[in-house]
């Protein structure tokens, strides 16, 4: 198994910060040079053009992969590349049938914008100047605007295939990757890893402001008040949900669509398989608040349902109240308590989820000084290793205020990373690849695939 250069499609978001790509590239070899464009693959309801290959193999190459130039080579190279835009397509039609997941807090269309928009800036500061920008748009014949289209939609999709691997990647049996695999795939990448930079190995734990209990049964009250309306005789429920709710549903009257036991967190999901057809629920708590649930329609091992989501209200004391706990959490980790098992009792699980953002991770310095939040940079610049950082308030996008501290389990100093250096990522890497490959397995056996290149 390879950790192919080329296959960038999946769990990046890289392309969007790339410098403009070609609109079209020259004709592939076995290609009518002549030829505007043509279908090259059917999926399901959707057609991929030749044009969109040319695109991809031409962002690719921008974001450093290196195709061959022979012209079989190459061809080939075309249909592994074809290949993923196929698997693309599979996963981003099966994602837009759970109705859950695109409903997402990760996809807000407020958070999407602001990020597009840092990435476009990020992109017009590699060029220098506007003037520099502007030309090389009009070199390659595209608008500004087309170019800020392009740019969201690259964008939006990377992250429904990140929501949707971490929905799906975890599920069925374990994946067992043998030492052999990771020597060889070690091997076959070395000359490519080069001169690494300095990287950290952090374990975070991130806090949250916490709603007291008073705030919970005012929150309580109205879930309560909710659900007696919801069960008078002209009730519209889909109507006080749009009224009411708090969750990103609301707008489509909290419908979550159809869903299997275990998807929800489980107090929601055993009430919400608890109800008989056109049944309500008294309120149930969750981690996220207060839940008036309606089920629609059921099938065996699903249910259709909406909810009411009342979320308890936080104050400027709840959040002193979280920096408080910080602060005797690192004093813990220095009086010799495992930083692992303090950020597995305490980091907020509804970060990891909907950033993808674990509680250990290995950035370089740059990351951190690039792609984190505000605040990890200077807790950082003097951490050894060993050490964990003072508590300090960051703020993520779409949640707000919280508290961070950090713990520096090793720095690896810029060189060429070792096989035992690297076996954790490389695991890690090939079990997830084969994850994938199972993943790709099931949608290819269910869906229909028509190839014409």
């Amino acid at each position: 198994m390879k950790i192919n250069a080329a296959s960038g499609l999946l769990f990046t978001l890289a392309f969007a910060t790339a410098a403009p790509a070609h609109a079209q590239t020259a004709a592939l070899p076995g290609e009518d040079p002549e030829l505007v464009d043509r279908v090259i693959a059917v999926v399901g309801d959707s057609a991929i053009l030749l044009t969109q290959l040319q695109e991809e193999m031409a962002s690719q190459a921008a974001q450093g992969a290196v195709f061959p130039v022979d012209g079989d080579s190459l061809r080939a190279a075309a249909g592994e590349v074809l290949d993923e835009l196929i698997n693309l397509q599979l996963l981003l039609q099966d994602a837009a049938r759970d109705s859950l997941l695109m409903t997402s807090p990760a996809l807000d269309a407020a958070t999407v914008a602001d990020s597009v928009e840092a990435r476009i800036a990020s992109v017009r500061a590699n060029f220098g100047t506007e003037e520099a920008f502007r030309a090389a748009l009009d070199g390659q014949g595209i608008t500004e605007e087309r170019y800020r289209r392009q740019v969201e939609a690259r964008f939006r999709q990377g992250l429904i295939q990140q929501v949707y691997l971490q929905r799906n990647l975890t599920q069925g049996r374990p994946v067992i990757v043998s030492d052999a695999e990771m020597r060889e795939a070690f091997e076959e990448q070395r000359a490519l890893l080069g001169q690494l930079p300095e990287r950290l190995t952090l374990v975070q734990t991130r806090l949250l402001a916490e709603p007291s209990e008073a705030a919970w049964e005012v929150a309580r009250a109205k879930a309560d008040s909710l659900f007696a309306l919801a069960l008078e005789e002209d009730a519209d429920f889909a109507q006080l949900a749009v009224d009411n709710s708090d969750d990103s549903s609301a707008p489509e009257g909290g419908d979550l669509g159809w869903f299997r036991r275990g998807r929800m967190v489980q107090e929601f999901s055993d009430a919400a398989f608890a109800l008989q057809r056109g049944e309500i629920s008294a309120p149930v708590r969750t981690q996220f608040g207060w839940h008036v649930i309606k089920v629609e329609r059921i099938r065996p091992g699903e249910v259709n349902a909406r909810h009411i989501l009342i979320t308890p209200e936080t104050v400027a004391s709840d959040l002193d109240r979280a920096g408080e706990l910080a602060d005797s959490l690192v004093a813990e980790i220095r009086a010799g308590a495992d930083p692992r098992e303090i950020a597995a009792d305490f980091d907020d699980e509804q970060l990891r989820a909907r950033f993808g953002f674990a509680s250990e991770f290995s950035p370089s310095r740059q990351e951190v000084n690039q792609a984190l939040p505000p605040g990890y940079t200077l807790a950082l610049l003097d951490a050894g290793e060993g050490e964990v950082t003072d508590p300090f308030i960051t703020n993520y996008p779409g949640v707000g205020e919280l508290w961070v501290f950090v713990y520096v389990d090793r720095i690896t100093p810029a060189g060429e990373l070792t096989f035992e250096e690297a076996r954790p990522q490389v695991r890690a890497f090939l079990e997830q690849q084969k994850r994938i490959e199972r993943l790709f397995e099931r949608l290819r056996d269910g869906a229909y695939i028509d190839i014409r290149f």
